[in-house]
């Protein structure tokens, strides 16, 4: 703890106010047993490896914050670990899907967690949250559809809550894929998010996007009745 967040914590003590916990905590910050006994304890959620205070409200830049933990800032997220701060998709991939520009050069910390591939990838493809990069809706996407070896219904789900939270159809993915020369499976990737963009027009708007990660407590959206109360 730093003497400035060590003042502030006094400070807080000494007029009877509890000290703000950090948006994310880790295992730096706690062992991983204490961490999950706050979990248990409902006092904080589960964000990547990292946990949040229950009061804090799941977003893009809290995961992406949370990833930003565990993968070097050179390395780009991509497909379903990008999708997973999109909150298109409620889990993470056990192995991170990460990308690196051809013309980068850098050697991951912990290899084994990540799969790595080498892309052309252009600035208006990546969104920056403080340093840490993730490719942005359209592009997440268009990867997915395009190399993914099993395109089923998580996938094609994975799809649709892009396309409808994001707001962009298969013409935009195909728009972008067309500016590439010999990019593989442009036909496959076309039939796949039209697959999606047929789901995305079946998801409500209020269930758009998958923003709360397990664990989280749900905010109820306008017009949205809660589940009652069971009383023992």
């Amino acid at each position: 703890m730093t003497d400035l967040e060590y003042d502030a914590t006094a400070l807080a003590h000494d007029i009877g106010m509890t000290p703000r916990i950090p948006s994310l905590l880790t295992v730096d910050d706690y062992s991983e047993a204490e961490l999950s006994a706050m979990v248990l304890d409902g006092d904080v959620f589960r964000v990547g490896e990292c946990v949040s205070p229950i009061d804090e409200i799941p977003s893009a830049s809290l995961r992406a914050a949370a990833l930003s933990t565990v993968i070097p800032v050179r390395l780009i997220a991509e497909r379903r670990t990008a999708a997973w701060v999109w909150g298109a998709v409620n889990d993470l991939p056990a192995r991170y899907e990460v990308c690196a520009d051809i013309g980068a050069r850098t050697r991951p910390a912990r290899p084994h967690r990540l799969v790595i591939r080498e892309v052309v990838i252009a600035d208006h493809e990546v969104v920056s949250f403080d340093g840490f990069k993730v490719t942005n809706p359209v592009r997440t996407a268009t990867d997915v559809a395009r190399v993914s070896d099993h395109f089923g219904p998580a996938e094609v789900e994975l799809v649709a809550r892009l396309m409808r939270s994001a707001g962009f159809t298969t013409a935009d993915c195909a728009a972008r894929m067309e500016h590439r020369r010999n990019l593989p499976n442009k036909r496959l990737a076309l039939e796949r998010l039209a697959e999606g963009e047929t789901r995305a027009r079946g998801i409500p708007s209020f269930d758009v996007p998958v923003s709360t990660p397990r664990g989280a407590p749900r905010r109820h959206q306008a017009g949205e009745k809660p589940s009652p109360v069971r009383r023992s």
